[in-house]
């Protein structure tokens, strides 16, 4: 069973709620290919946790890197005036509810 608690719960948690900085400038581009990575790695991660070669620290790490890509997509998206206020954006908070179930 995985379960996301202590320090990771709370940097997930941060990551997954922060605001961009208001300098904060990325292209649609790359931050869509460091989502891309970021969600490959997460995938992979999980796919070792399921057979025990990855620990729950490791998953822990692949999916605050997959907030973080998220996030700076979203913010890339804002920055180039495109509307991220649907029910999208939820998505890493209710995938990281569906991983504490696990």
């Amino acid at each position: 069973m995985l379960h996301l608690r202590g320090r990771a719960h709370m940097e997930v948690t941060t990551v997954l709620a922060s605001a961009p900085s208001p300098q904060y400038s990325a292209s649609v581009p790359n931050s869509v290919h460091t989502l891309i990575a970021a969600m490959k790695t997460l995938q992979s991660t999980l796919n070792l946790w399921s057979t025990s070669r990855a620990s729950p620290d490791a998953v822990s790490d692949a999916y605050m890197q997959f907030g973080v890509g998220f996030n700076a997509v979203v913010w890339a998206f804002e920055g180039s005036e495109v509307d991220t206020s649907d029910s999208a954006i939820k998505f890493p908070r209710d995938y990281v509810l569906c991983l504490r179930r696990v």
